[in-house]
């Protein structure tokens, strides 16, 4: 009857929605595997180190690839990120370079890389994850203006540059 060709229609359009937002996900997984394999390249990683640091990325994928739930696809992704920053650490301790777990920037958060004493490894080489929450620097929650606008942008730019300055990967969340 009409109520189950009103539920076959809502099934389809759900389905489809679905199928977007995993595809999006995806997307975004390729693009941190993508970063991933460039820092492993650049660092000669050993097919070990390249598998451990690829594997749960891969995982992910996988474990989205299979999802209908569009809650569980935006949860599944949402994690995407930290498993990036642990697959570069694990990247960049395998290459011999110490990283102190990633800073997560407030807003006017100056802070400086803590000294490890570790005189074998030059301060250049060292760099930590900043993690920059882009939604935590707006004080509003709709910018109306253009002047609103280029506040955020320029309180956005001045993070990413302080923890540019200061010798760390800027990584916006």
């Amino acid at each position: 009857g009409p109520l189950q060709r009103g539920n076959s229609l809502f099934l389809r359009k759900n389905f489809r929605l679905a199928q977007g937002k995993r595809e999006h996900a995806l997307l975004a997984i390729d693009g941190c595997i993508a970063e991933v394999q460039a820092k492993l390249d650049t660092n000669a990683a050993s097919a070990d180190v390249r598998n451990k640091a690829l594997h749960p990325l891969q995982e992910l994928k996988t474990r989205i690839a299979s999802q209908t739930s569009i809650a569980q696809i935006f949860y599944l992704q949402d994690g995407r990120g930290s498993l990036m920053d642990d697959a570069i650490a694990l990247t960049e301790a395998a290459a011999g370079k110490t990283l102190a777990p990633p800073h997560v920037a407030t807003p006017g958060d100056a802070s400086k890389p803590m000294q490890t004493g570790h005189s074998s490894v030059s301060a250049s080489v060292v760099k930590t994850t900043c993690i920059i929450r882009a939604a935590d620097l707006s004080t509003k929650t709709y910018l109306e203006t253009e002047a609103e606008v280029e506040a955020y942008v320029s309180k956005l730019r001045s993070e990413l540059l302080a923890a540019v300055h200061a010798g760390k990967m800027a990584r916006v969340q």
